[in-house]
């Protein structure tokens, strides 16, 4: 996999160290080009290249066996969520400790991070974002003689763009902003789409898609050296 493919610093910058990270593109579709095999290993991954029914119960063996591990280690009938801190502790002290990390340990560490900081979105942020595509939603569902026109669904997004906290501005393309008004337009229920865009504005489903490419490309490409051993 190329430096382009390894580097994950393309969600919000984790500290003011680096320049801002990339910003999300304008479609979706390139979110996940950049991360795409060759043609080779599409075909190979259709016709089923790595997978092995020895090599799944092994890796489901110490799946469990790294489980029962934690739980010694914690009181009894400790939840699931201080066992999951344990094992994040655990690992990543142990990545501190040792002064490097491989780039599926690098790929593990920004997915972690992203998850904690909410992708680097404050409250304030969600808040506002929330609210914006709860309002889009009621003004572009308030008639139902027809459907709004794309010169409408262009004026919403620009009354939603707008309105986004400047560092939003920064990160998303007007272009974007009107692909979410689009589905906003499209979802009839409004608590979904106050989910699911919001999401999309806020990034989170960008730095998902991103990091599904990447862990996706690196177990293949493991599976593939795996092959005839």
């Amino acid at each position: 996999m190329s430096d382009r493919k390894a580097n994950l610093e393309i969600t919000w910058p984790l500290f003011d160290t680096k320049p801002p990270g990339e910003p999300i593109p304008a479609s979706p579709i390139h979110e996940v080009s950049a991360y795409a095999p060759p043609s080779a290993d599409l075909v190979a991954l259709e016709m089923g290249r790595g997978l092995s029914p020895e090599r799944e119960a092994r890796s489901e063996a110490e799946a469990k066996e790294q489980t029962k591990k934690l739980s010694g280690s914690l009181p009894p009938g400790a939840p699931d969520w201080m066992l999951a801190a344990r094992a994040l502790t655990t690992s990543l002290e142990a990545l501190i400790a040792r002064g490097v990390a491989e780039p599926a340990e690098q790929a593990a560490v920004a997915r972690t991070w992203a998850a904690w900081s909410l992708g680097g979105a404050t409250e304030s942020h969600i808040l506002r974002v929330s609210h914006l595509v709860s309002r889009t939603h009621a003004a572009l569902h308030s008639s139902r003689l027809q459907p709004p026109s794309a010169a409408d669904l262009e004026a919403a997004a620009g009354v939603l763009y707008q309105g986004l906290p400047s560092v939003l501005q920064a990160r998303i393309p007007k272009e974007r902003v009107v692909l979410v008004v689009a589905e906003i337009a499209r979802t009839e229920d409004a608590w979904t789409a106050v989910v699911e865009c919001s999401a999309e504005l806020l990034g989170w489903k960008h730095y998902g898609r991103v990091h599904a490419a990447s862990a996706i490309r690196r177990v293949m490409e493991r599976a593939g050296k795996h092959v005839g051993n």
